[in-house]
């Protein structure tokens, strides 16, 4: 495996050097090797990653095809932009797995084209309801600016008795906050058992970004478990929007009690 490791390293350097280091070897690969799918997924994969877009449909037209290859080919189709062939190279795929579904997902919340969405509540429908999938759907319902339809899939999930992970806790959070719902976004939060610090993110920024400080303010304080340096730079955002002694020296107390690389930054930030 030292040719997909090579490879490997090419896609992560995704310098102009590596990448022609990279071809070179690919196009010298050892007969016995051209037609081994773990090594050329790894030469398509660092194609794509350095935008080579014509040279990687060359090798993907000739190699045979598995959800992983049609998964790499996806996945460089998105990270370039091309969004409409990441869709229509899905549906090439005869049973796509997991991570076929996903980059399938995430491409269709990049599009706005109505008949793509039609064609994936029609695949939706056929598939089975699981978090994955109610997770996939509410997340291109976010970015679509269409949080109605989150919390409607939230409302499928109850009756369906599937309970929330914590992603999808946080999707259905934002979609309250996308639409005002401040009092059952509260009620929704309310109900996690286990809130982590990203639940706990979610909310104070949603909070602080509709100008809701002083109630940001309160539920930082009465937070269960240690703040992370992202919770910390909302509680700033807060404390500059309050503006009072009160959460000026709260703000002043936690930065003493920093460890000592997260105080410098904020410091000098």
């Amino acid at each position: 495996y030292t040719y997909t490791m090579i490879f490997k390293t090419c896609s992560q350097l995704n310098d102009s050097q590596s990448i022609e280091f990279g071809k070179g070897l690919f196009e010298n690969l050892p007969s016995q090797y051209q037609n081994h799918p773990i090594i050329l997924n790894s030469a398509l994969h660092m194609l794509m990653q350095h935008g080579d877009i014509k040279l990687s449909e060359k090798l993907f037209s000739k190699i045979d095809k598995d959800t992983t290859s049609y998964g790499v080919m996806m996945s460089g189709y998105l990270k370039n932009k091309q969004i409409e062939k990441t869709i229509d190279l899905f549906f090439q795929i005869n049973k796509p797995n997991d991570i076929n579904l996903i980059i399938f997902f995430n491409a269709c919340a990049e599009i706005g084209n109505e008949k793509v969405v039609h064609s994936i509540l029609n695949m939706f429908s056929k598939l089975n309801r699981n978090e994955m999938t109610y997770g996939l759907m509410m997340n291109m319902y976010n970015k679509r600016n269409e949080p109605e339809e989150t919390l409607n899939l939230y409302e499928e999930m109850k009756r369906e008795k599937i309970q929330p992970n914590e992603q999808i806790s946080i999707l259905i959070l934002n979609a309250f906050f996308q639409l005002n719902h401040f009092i059952k976004a509260e009620e929704f939060f309310n109900q996690i058992p286990n809130k982590s610090s990203m639940i706990y993110d979610v909310v104070l920024n949603g909070l602080a970004n509709h100008n809701r400080a002083e109630q940001a303010f309160d539920l930082f304080q009465q937070m269960s478990i240690p703040p992370n340096e992202y919770t910390l730079s909302i509680l700033f955002k807060i404390c500059s929007q309050l503006n009072n002694i009160k959460s000026l020296e709260f703000a002043k107390k936690i930065l003493n009690v920093m460890p000592e690389k997260i105080s410098i930054e904020y410091n000098y930030s």
